[in-house]
């Protein structure tokens, strides 16, 4: 029997009027992987709080997609996350590996929120890049960053082919990011940040090939293999 793929889709914090393209893309997200079964789009509360997403992890998770932003202060790293009173609240690395490491996700996706297409600041940029490695290096098995906030249209066809390319022909992930950036700079008049989302993931095969074990991508992924020269 065919085993969901539960992908908790979360915004760390309220959008405001400027940046609600954030709003939009999850409920893009929401409606594209509703069509790409196992993938099962389970949801959050917005803004996302540190207790709630603790609550949500202890569910049938397999993958953390969380649009959030990211600070550093020298060389410590956070990214936002709504405290319980309402008030915005960062959360570091190893607070978050540790939140990661009691569920049953083998791959977090870090997204930039804000304004559709607008890269991030340098800054920023190195934050949530440096976050994401260290959640890898804590335990984390894979974890892709993506310093940039995509449009409708460009998260549409980067989310399309990145899931698809995991679940429904089998692909590792290092592959699957490949085939999404190569759809992105084929449309590359839509947006120049099509080389900014960046895979972190353990020395371990296992870590490409998060949901290879069972359901259809177990059998997409034979094909894929049986496929090569």
């Amino acid at each position: 029997m065919a085993h969901d793929i539960g992908v908790l889709i979360g915004i760390s914090q309220a959008p405001s009027s400027s940046d609600s393209s954030t709003l939009a893309l999850v409920g893009q997200l929401y409606s594209e992987l509703e069509r790409m079964p196992p993938l099962r789009a389970l949801p959050m509360p917005t803004p996302a709080t540190i207790q709630a997403l603790i609550e949500k992890l202890r569910g049938s998770v397999n993958v953390l997609h969380l649009y959030t932003q990211a600070h550093a202060s020298g060389r410590q790293v956070t990214i936002s996350l709504q405290a319980e009173d309402g008030k915005n609240a960062t959360i570091d690395s190893k607070t978050f590996s540790h939140v990661l490491r009691g569920s049953s996700v083998p791959l977090a996706i870090l997204s930039a929120s804000g304004p559709a297409d607008d890269p991030s600041s340098p800054d920023e940029t190195h934050a949530l890049l440096e976050f994401a490695l260290q959640l890898v290096v804590a335990g984390t098995p894979a974890v892709l960053a993506v310093p940039t906030t995509l449009s409708e249209r460009t998260g549409q066809l980067f989310w399309q082919e990145f899931y698809r390319s995991i679940v429904q022909r089998g692909q590792p992930l290092d592959l699957a990011l490949g085939a999404g950036r190569m759809a992105l700079w084929q449309r590359r008049e839509l947006t120049q940040s099509w080389y900014m989302p960046t895979l972190f993931a353990a020395a371990d095969e296992d870590a490409l090939w998060p949901f290879g074990q069972y359901g259809p991508a177990a059998s997409a992924q034979q094909q894929w293999i049986k496929s090569l020269p």
